[in-house]
């Protein structure tokens, strides 16, 4: 018998929404659900066969703007990968596969970015293709957010460095608008396509309880046909 195929749900977020420490919580609280995937852990081998795969979209974005567009490029290889990694190889009989950094982020990073190359059309008909290609295969974009503050508090707390930590609260929060827009928009896009959509506040209740909370919705999704 065919086992059931994994629940593929991408978590999205401003930085300081908690994406990693929710991911985390709810890998240590079932281990069917595997957590700690996205663009930036698929396989060197995995990401050089998708730069193959894609050179005629990459050389045609490379005619359209008459230019190296590198940063585009980039992500076209690293999500071409991830959609091989997560099809081929990253189920280990999981029911549950949790994206922290997925298609949502990818091209919402395009727009935050890259905004002189959004209207190209070569990167247009990408994102289109990209977009009902992955509608197919994400069940639930997960939405994680907190209060301006809270997010701010979060970013400047945390060890690890960001582009924004040491800017002004201004700056921080002007970041933190454009990725929620730019969330914003992609996940319309997805839900048009039939992605199913939920927002959880992490500022409302400890992060163990979010997390159960999160169980709870992750559960419906995984019993629903």
């Amino acid at each position: 018998m065919t086992p059931p195929r994994p629940v593929v749900i991408e978590l999205i977020g401003p930085p300081g929404a908690g994406k990693s420490t929710l991911a985390r919580m709810l890998a240590e609280r079932d281990h069917r659900i595997r957590a700690g995937l996205g663009v930036d852990h698929v396989p060197a081998a995995v990401r050089f066969a998708s730069a193959v795969r894609t050179l005629p979209t990459l050389l045609d974005l490379c005619r359209s703007t008459a230019g190296l567009p590198w940063a585009e490029s980039r992500q076209i290889i690293r999500l071409h990968a991830l959609g091989a990694f997560l099809a081929h190889g990253a189920t280990n009989g999981s029911r549950v596969l949790l994206l922290e950094e997925g298609p949502v982020l990818v091209l919402s990073w395009l727009h935050v970015f890259c905004p002189a190359t959004q209207s190209d059309p070569v990167l247009g008909r990408w994102r289109e293709r990209a977009l009902a290609q992955w509608a197919a295969v994400v069940r639930l974009v997960l939405v994680l957010d907190a209060r301006d503050d809270v997010l701010q508090e979060r970013i400047r707390a945390r060890a690890k460095p960001h582009l924004v930590k040491h800017k002004t609260d201004r700056d921080v929060a002007a970041f933190i608008a454009s990725f929620r827009v730019a969330f914003a928009q992609v996940t319309a896009a997805l839900a048009r396509h039939g992605t199913s959509l939920a927002t959880v506040r992490t500022d409302d209740a400890p992060p163990a309880q979010v997390a159960e909370r999160v169980l709870a919705m992750l559960f419906r999704e995984t019993t629903r046909c």
